[in-house]
């Protein structure tokens, strides 16, 4: 790997050893490559002082205090609706920045790291499941995006944990009924 020197500032020397000494990092190091790795992920060469980007989008940051009263007052059909147009954006970012499909399940790994790195959760699958840990959506909300992502339709299981899971249904299930 190659070697680099470069001038940092103190508070920054500062707050790194401040890390280091709580164990939330090994070393400097360790902190300084994770940043630069979430700087070329986040694409933060392309953000402005005012101006957020994501993948070459456009992004604000909102909390979830705010996010939950922005949708307290939708129901669970409202909900899968405003997903649906949510999930068209995903759809977008992969085709325009990937050339991807995301409806093409080759190209779901990619939907899902995109999903992940946009912090919504933490994303796993399997052969006929979704699995979202920390999800920062509701279910409804995640049923209806997910489907408008990879163009299947999806079944939530009913959980009581912080997770929202859902079965996939394959295209010869729904060509069934």
């Amino acid at each position: 790997m190659p070697v680099t020197t470069v001038d940092v500032p103190t508070d920054l020397m500062e707050y790194m050893d401040k890390l280091v000494a709580q164990g939330l990092a090994r070393n400097r190091r360790e902190i300084i490559v994770k940043a630069l790795a979430n700087y070329k992920k986040l694409r933060m060469h392309e953000w402005e002082s005012e101006l957020l980007r994501f993948y070459g989008f456009r992004a604000g940051i909102l909390t979830q205090r705010s996010y939950q009263g922005l949708i307290a007052d939708l129901n669970d059909e409202q909900l899968m609706e405003a997903g649906r147009r949510m999930g068209h954006t995903l759809k977008d970012l992969c085709l325009a920045n990937f050339g991807a499909n995301t409806e093409d399940p080759e190209h779901w790994k990619l939907a899902f790291r995109i999903f992940q790195d946009m912090g919504t959760g933490v994303i796993s699958q399997d052969e006929n499941q979704i699995t979202i840990g920390k999800p920062y959506h509701s279910t409804s909300l995640l049923n209806g995006y997910l489907e408008t992502v990879l163009g299947t339709k999806l079944t939530p299981v009913r959980t009581v944990e912080d997770v929202a899971i859902f079965q996939i249904k394959r295209a010869r299930e729904r060509n069934k009924k």
